[in-house]
């Protein structure tokens, strides 16, 4: 269990640094960008592509609740946390909208209502004791190739945005200033050559 927190751990301080690193979203077209939108009754901020949600965010829905985490073409999709008005709560893993991998079910005061496996948003096994034991039980239903799916997912995302980066620094650097006859003119008026001069004319060659 503390390799599978630590990993969990790794991979919310990736997202974010990436979070942090994208650049903000302006015009028609919102793509491998981070910014803020509001439609029918919801809030979103956070990463886009292809103008859906796509990366790292948080949807805010009116009189429902919010969610915080993954997301995949528009759908919640890796890990998150989803929180309805009533206190009702859910953290673990997402696919396509519906719980779907290791998952946590709280009451709204708190206490556990289901800890366990999900798939395609059905609770189907509990009482998870370890890592080893969530792996087992994860291929006996299923869920196992998604896990590794959503790690490849990870790594191409992480890819798109150190390409991104990379792209935005060529961008950002500028050629180096010329100089070269600043210094020869002033170097000719040091000479106390007068700048309409044949002789200056001759200096700045």
């Amino acid at each position: 269990m503390k390799k599978l927190l630590l990993i969990l751990c790794l991979i919310t301080s990736c997202i974010s640094y990436a979070q942090s690193n994208s650049p903000a979203c302006n015009g028609d077209n919102w793509n491998n960008c981070y910014g803020e939108r509001s439609q029918f009754g919801e809030k979103y901020i956070g990463q886009w592509k292809n103008n859906l949600y796509h990366g790292q965010g948080t949807l805010t829905f009116s009189m429902v609740g919010k969610y915080i985490g993954q997301w995949k073409d528009g759908k919640y999709h890796g890990h998150g946390t989803l929180i309805l008005s009533n206190g009702e709560k859910y953290e673990g893993a997402f696919k396509d909208d519906l719980f779907h991998g290791f998952g946590i079910y709280y009451n709204p005061n708190g206490t556990i209502r289901q800890k366990g496996l999900w798939k395609d948003g059905e609770f189907v096994k509990v009482n998870i004791a370890n890592e080893s034991t969530i792996e087992s039980n994860a291929k006996e239903y299923g869920i196992s190739d998604e896990r590794k799916k959503l790690e490849e997912e990870r790594r191409q995302l992480a890819e798109e945005r150190r390409k991104l980066e990379e792209e935005k620094r060529k961008f950002n650097t500028k050629p180096p200033v010329n100089n070269t006859q600043d210094n020869k003119r002033q170097r000719c008026i040091n000479l106390g050559l007068a700048p309409n001069s044949a002789d200056f004319q001759q200096c700045m060659k």
